[in-house]
């Protein structure tokens, strides 16, 4: 990875990262941007961003993490833009889970 710059500014309701950017070889490049806001009440935090990644060598990631082993999978992958609209994180504990992801 190269080239890692980034943009956070936090203050007492929100926690934004407001531009991650970086390179992986000559061509994948990473884009990302979220915000966490703290809004009160019964769910009271939201929790929004997307990113892309561009011409990922999944095939390379597998290699550096595990170099004796043959990578599980390889190729050239884009991710574009996955992005939840909205997620909320309860801090309301039940039988089910501690925490719900919208």
């Amino acid at each position: 990875m190269t080239g890692l710059t980034g943009l956070v500014v936090i203050d007492p309701a929100r926690v934004s990262l407001q531009k991650l950017e970086a390179a992986f070889g000559e061509k994948s490049r990473l884009a990302a941007k979220g915000d966490l806001r703290f809004t009160g009440g019964g769910q009271p935090y939201q929790l929004a961003g997307d990113f892309s990644l561009t011409e990922f060598d999944v095939g390379r990631l597998f290699k550096a993490i595990e170099p004796a082993r043959t990578p599980t999978v390889e190729g050239i992958f884009p991710w574009p833009g996955v992005s939840p609209d909205r997620a909320r994180l309860s801090t309301r504990r039940s039988s089910k889970r501690a925490a719900g992801l919208t």
